[in-house]
């Protein structure tokens, strides 16, 4: 019982002082912001394929067609990082991209956890 009560103590202890290791959850597509920027007006589909990857999600509307690249990020410390790129094609080009960074944009969305200093 004293065992018990012991290691109930110690796990407390450790969980609040985050001495437990949590690993970070990155689902959907990676999104880096030089392959966004590399994206341009006028690209066929595969062009766009090979620089981002395949959509999360892909539609089609007559001559429209939308690709949607969803992002998402939880840093160990609990700091949340979502992105959505969304690239639309008409008659077989790049028409428009919503969603991608300008350099304000870029100021504000530093990396999630910077590297600790020493």
């Amino acid at each position: 019982m004293i065992r018990l009560v012991a290691l109930a103590g110690v796990l407390a202890v450790t969980t609040g002082c985050h001495l437990v290791y949590k690993l970070p959850v990155n689902q959907g597509n990676v999104i880096e912001q030089d392959q966004v920027d590399q994206v341009e007006v006028g690209m066929t589909p595969e062009q766009v394929e090979f620089l981002m990857g395949s959509a999360l999600v892909k539609s089609e509307l007559r001559e429209t067609v939308r690709w949607d690249y969803v992002s998402y990020y939880l840093s160990p410390r609990d700091k949340e990082l979502r992105r959505n790129i969304t690239v639309v094609f008409e008659n077989g080009v790049v028409s428009e991209i919503i969603g991608a960074s300008t350099d304000s944009d870029r100021e504000q969305s530093q990396p999630v956890d910077p590297p600790p200093t020493r």
